[in-house]
């Protein structure tokens, strides 16, 4: 790959700084600059964070490069290809190139590229906050960038949007299949209701049980100093936490943890998007792991009763109802639920016979099965463009 990057020009020789203004309110779409590119600010925040009179913001155009200064070192920059005009914050950079030299796909993942990350780090200080570091202009302006030639990167930049085509693909689909399992088992248990006291009411041949009386609580300390610490992820259950956050997050000294085994529960009374009364799973990956104290475990004891269709209930509408009339939100900035011990074991468990469960069970698992396969083929698509950055983008 060396002997393709036989391009080396300053910063400041390949963009040219521009500063066209809009001249009336809302001349036309507002955009924001982050570390996921250049999106709609209406898609990316959840209020309106721009000035209510936006004149004078800065006019950016298909193919100019847009930069926050505050954020690059995270690598808030990218390349305008989706659209053909809008408007950003004066607090932008906004830049051109030569269009007969460097290619505006390309560019787009070459800019966020490790190879520039490490650039924009290096040419960036504190500020007063933090989580921001302002970028020194005068300083990255004058950096070197390595390029190959127009048709290598003509060439990379289509393979590396092809994958990426291709993953917006899957994921979409994977979203669809996640969103069929979850109408699928509120449907299932759509026939279920409250009555005025805010009890189950029972139709056919369904049961229903109180958590406490059919389960029993694991309070067993991780004495063996278990290896594998666990976290629980909201779309993937309970998961290895160093391979989650490609780090432990935990405490050296897990001895105080809870030790949990393969086919026991366990309760994050976070709530989170989708997922408003947090996230109730049982272990399946593996034959035990530790859990912080903060988590809630149990243990089904009732064999009438399907611990996947268990874990399925935990993810319906009747079950956050039942938490949002015992819990309130906490203090603390990550939801977590105001929730008394015994109350979450009082929650009511409606369930049908045991053939019932099971053929709901063979549905969920052919459709987990369908979510799985797109998993695996986004993170495959993944790897391969992580792969080309690395070692064809750039060396």
């Amino acid at each position: 790959m060396s002997n393709l990057l036989n391009k080396k020009l300053k910063f400041k020789d390949i963009f040219k700084e521009i500063n066209l203004k809009s001249k009336n309110n809302n001349e036309y779409k507002i955009f924001s600059v982050t570390k996921d590119g250049i999106t709609p600010q209406s898609t990316h925040f959840t209020k309106q964070i721009a000035s209510k009179d936006n004149t004078g913001y800065k006019i950016l155009k298909r193919n100019n490069v847009a930069i926050s200064p505050m954020n690059l070192w995270l690598g808030s920059i990218d390349v305008m290809t989706e659209n053909d005009i809008g408007i950003v914050s004066p607090a932008y950079l906004i830049l051109e190139f030569d269009k007969l030299n460097f290619d505006p796909i390309f560019l787009k993942y070459f800019l966020k590229s490790p190879y520039m990350l490490k650039k924009y780090r290096l040419n960036s200080y504190q500020g007063a906050s933090v989580v921001r570091q302002s970028l020194d202009r005068e300083t990255f302006f004058e950096e070197i960038i390595s390029f190959p030639e127009l048709d290598y990167q003509k060439r990379i930049g289509q393979k590396l949007k092809k994958i990426d085509d291709l993953i917006k693909n899957f994921e979409v689909k994977y979203q669809k299949i996640i969103f069929l399992k979850k109408s699928f088992i509120n449907n299932f248990f759509l026939k279920i209701k409250y009555n005025k006291k805010n009890k189950l009411v029972l139709i056919d041949n369904w049961k229903k049980k109180i958590l406490k009386d059919i389960s029993k609580k694991i309070l067993r300390k991780n004495s063996s100093k278990t290896k594998i610490t666990l976290t629980i992820s909201a779309t993937k259950g309970l998961v290895n936490q160093k391979n989650y956050f490609n780090k432990l997050v935990s405490s050296e000294d897990t001895s105080h943890y809870t030790l949990l085994k393969n086919g026991e529960f366990a309760y994050n009374k976070s709530s989170s998007s989708g997922f408003p009364a947090g996230c109730v799973t049982f272990l399946k990956d593996y034959s035990e792991g530790c859990l912080s104290p903060l988590y809630i475990c149990f243990d089904i004891t009732d064999k009438n009763i399907s611990k996947k269709f268990l874990e399925c209930f935990f993810l319906t509408d009747l079950f956050n109802k039942q938490i949002s009339e015992i819990s309130d939100e906490g203090t603390r900035s990550h939801g977590m639920l105001n929730l008394k011990l015994n109350d979450f074991y009082n929650v009511e468990i409606p369930f049908p016979s045991l053939n019932e469960q099971k053929k709901f069970e063979d549905k969920i698992l052919s459709i987990e099965n369908l979510i799985n396969f797109l998993f695996l083929k986004i993170k495959k698509l993944n790897d391969i463009k992580k792969y080309i950055i690395n070692n064809e983008l750039t060396k």
